[in-house]
């Protein structure tokens, strides 16, 4: 089954249009004959995911991609969505992306830019950035499902996702603002999660230590002094970087969440209204700035 594959990847060069074939090629190997628990094979994974993200970007910055044709971006889409899916079906899928498989973390990390590319640049074509957001809610939801390992990416996930909410001069499809709000919202529980992160609100015990704090903490609001108790003292999410990124996090919120009230649409209004109550329930203490 892969022999064609092998030997029209030995080409000098492939076009777009070649790319794409190959490309749609692969999404239909996936889905028919890898995609049932056992059928895909670890190390088969780990060999086609970063040949995958070179075929839809030979170049890590992913110039390019904004420029390639809509049918390209949603052939590359479409292979990540049904690698995605087959992987999930796997045994192995939640060691994949682990620090002790540290072989694909690279990939992983061109591949989510990959996705994010397409989901910025594919504005005329809702199915394409559908099917963009849901191969991410895959990924984070089903096969990372760990925050440490999603916080790396969340900046430039929270990026992207503003930037679908206040494209200037365009008004998104209202499925397309639904999806991304359910996709931030399970990166932003599964990151800022009180329980896992075990973080809690600190009171002063007397005014010498608040004014010890703010002359520490100057940027830091004094109703937001909160503790952390770190499992691992090597792990990325630790106080400073909590402090740092929630402040973030606001902000990004700031900038869209009017927006899209003024939209005035129910089903908008009603994801809003499950997105925040749930970082009210998940991340009341990490997310207290919000």
């Amino acid at each position: 089954k892969r022999q064609p594959i092998v030997s029209l990847l030995k080409q000098s060069g492939l076009g777009d249009s070649q790319t794409e074939y190959v490309l749609r090629i692969i999404a239909h190997l996936l889905r028919l004959s890898w995609r049932t628990k056992g059928t895909f094979a670890k190390e088969l994974a780990e060999q086609l995911l970063p040949l995958l993200t070179f075929l839809i970007s030979q170049d890590k910055d992913n110039s390019k991609i904004s420029k390639k044709s809509l049918e390209y971006k949603n052939a590359g889409c479409e292979v990540l969505l049904q690698f995605f899916t087959s992987l999930r079906e796997q045994s192995f899928k939640f060691q994949f992306f682990s620090s002790s498989n540290p072989k694909s973390l690279p990939s992983l990390g061109h591949c989510i830019t990959i996705l994010l590319e397409i989901l910025e640049f594919t504005y005329q074509d809702p199915q394409t950035q559908l099917q963009v957001l849901e191969t991410l809610r895959i990924l984070y939801q089903e096969i990372i499902g760990d925050g440490e390992i999603i916080s790396f990416v969340l900046p430039g996930n929270v990026s992207s996702f503003v930037k679908v909410f206040v494209s200037p001069g365009i008004n998104v499809n209202y499925k397309v603002v639904i999806k991304t709000l359910e996709v931030l919202g399970i990166i932003l529980r599964m990151v800022y999660d009180d329980f896992t992160l075990d973080t809690h609100k600190s009171q002063f015990t007397d005014v010498n230590e608040l004014i010890t704090f703010k002359e520490e903490n100057p940027e830091v609001d004094i109703n937001r002094r909160i503790e952390m108790h770190l499992e691992n003292p090597s792990q990325h999410r630790t106080l400073s970087w909590l402090l740092g990124t929630s402040s973030q996090v606001r902000r990004a919120l700031d900038s869209f969440i009017p927006k899209l009230l003024k939209r005035q649409n129910q089903e908008i209004t009603d994801t809003l209204t499950y997105f925040t109550s749930s970082l009210l329930k998940y991340s009341k203490n990490s997310l207290s700035n919000c």
